[in-house]
């Protein structure tokens, strides 16, 4: 069942950033360039008298007044610098697929509805893996059991809390038991652990143009919501050394009776 729950899948959304703005370093040499002026000025009045210190003047006066400016004019332009520079949103415009993080004010967010449903530990969902196959999940608490076909074959599992892994084949009334291990099923009753709201921006999912929500925990885990409007277009699970991507989602708690019942009269294999 690994290869349906943790196969790596090539990523479907692009990263290319705007450029930063950047810092006006000319204005910076010509504010510097006028101090060096008004410095020479001033040392060469200090060394000479009243008399020839006017003539100085008189003859210079065009110079000074120059380098005045220019030092006067780099001061206010730098002090006003974020007036004169590009802004990261205003350059997206341009951009076909540009992820742009936004200043969410609100603790609301449109995702939440879906992520309180997985959160909750009782769900049913269903998704096509990208770069995998067709999955529906019931979970309730630390019960979980998936249906999905495999090799022509309709296949359930159920963890049912025992420790242990239940394959079945209805088909011809068989199962195994296994041990749990790392992607199995079970993973999909904890994929919110320790999550919350991190941040949320505009990419481009699936040909789309989607508001992504992203929910992190501290183990560098994530959970990405991508809404086309109000509608779920997709979900990607983003773990230490992979990317799961989910699209046609249904999400919902209508968990049907009897789903993690082990089934009666089948043979162990």
């Amino acid at each position: 069942m690994s290869e349906f729950v943790t196969g790596v899948t090539a990523p479907i959304t692009s990263y290319d950033m705007p450029d930063s703005p950047q810092s006006p370093f000319l204005l910076w040499i010509l504010c510097y360039a006028g101090i060096i002026f008004l410095i020479i000025v001033a040392v060469k009045i200090y060394r000479k008298n009243s008399i020839a210190c006017y003539a100085y003047l008189e003859a210079n006066k065009n110079w000074i007044i120059v380098g005045g400016i220019i030092l006067f004019a780099g001061i206010v332009i730098l002090t006003n610098q974020n007036t004169f520079s590009i802004s990261p949103q205003n350059n997206t415009q341009s951009q076909n697929i540009t992820p742009t993080q936004s200043n969410v004010s609100s603790n609301v967010q449109p995702s939440d509805q879906f992520f309180n449903i997985l959160d909750s530990g009782k769900f049913r969902f269903k998704v096509d893996i990208v770069g995998g196959n067709t999955i529906e999940i019931f979970a309730d608490g630390n019960r979980v059991a998936a249906h999905y076909n495999a090799f022509g074959l309709n296949v359930r599992e159920i963890a049912p809390n025992d420790g242990f892994l239940y394959t079945i084949l209805d088909s011809d009334r068989i199962y195994t038991k296994d041990p749990l291990n790392t992607g199995d099923i079970s993973n999909f009753s904890s994929l919110t652990n320790g999550m919350s709201f991190s941040s949320s921006g505009i990419t481009t999912f699936q040909g789309t143009s989607a508001t992504y929500y992203v929910y992190r925990n501290n183990q560098n885990t994530s959970l990405w919501f991508y809404l086309d409007e109000d509608k779920l277009i997709g979900i990607s699970y983003h773990g230490d050394s992979e990317i799961q991507y989910f699209i046609n989602i249904e999400l919902d708690k209508n968990i049907p009776h009897g789903v993690f019942n082990l089934p009666v009269g089948y043979t162990l294999r």
